[in-house]
């Protein structure tokens, strides 16, 4: 399994309820956001490999290349991003500080892009943050680790137990009967696509 995405730490949402008393003295229950962990999946790209009978498989198709971003895919997180700075707005201050937010991305170059992109539209750069007049932009540190390291997002690090498992349930009668029950379709898409 592979999860190839960012984690934006800013999932679930955190709530602190606070009991307050009204002015009657009645006690009332209002929450307030403590912390927010977004977590994303990268933006439209191009398929990762074609398959050997595919007709596309011709690069022309794919100019950015093998399962790299497009141009729909920045704009997607782009405009998450400006709808995170809306949702959050005023959780989160306006002005970029790495002690407010942690980005952590699969070490793939269309989620370091997603993250990225998304991040130009969640942090426009503020009037002292503006390093260059004609640019809406500024640099964010996106963190990563090698995949074959990591264990959080990429899920490719080394995992014994996680082997015996899946071993376990390839081995089970219920994954052993779908697979004869849909073998007509298994052969077709193998051969297909």
């Amino acid at each position: 399994m592979e999860l190839c995405g960012v984690v934006l730490v800013l999932a679930a949402l955190s709530f602190n309820t606070i009991l307050s008393q009204d002015v009657a003295g009645q006690l009332n229950n209002a929450s307030q956001l403590i912390s927010v962990i977004a977590v994303f999946r990268h933006g439209d790209r191009v398929i990762v490999n074609p398959y050997p009978t595919d007709p596309y498989r011709n690069n022309s198709y794919w100019p950015a290349g093998w399962g790299q971003m497009t141009n729909l895919g920045k704009l997607q997180e782009y405009n998450l991003g400006k709808w995170l700075r809306k949702r959050y707005d005023g959780f989160l201050p306006a002005n970029y500080s790495e002690k407010d937010i942690l980005i952590r991305s699969t070490d793939v170059d269309r989620t370091l892009m997603s993250a990225e992109a998304s991040l130009a539209g969640l942090y426009p750069p503020q009037p002292a943050q503006r390093w260059d007049s004609d640019l809406s932009w500024q640099p964010i540190p996106v963190h990563t680790m090698p995949e074959k390291e990591d264990y959080l997002i990429a899920m490719k690090k080394s995992c014994p137990k996680y082997d015996v498992l899946k071993d376990k349930l390839l081995k089970s009668k219920e994954f052993v009967d779908l697979n004869y029950k849909f073998r007509n379709l298994m052969n077709y898409v193998s051969k297909h696509s």
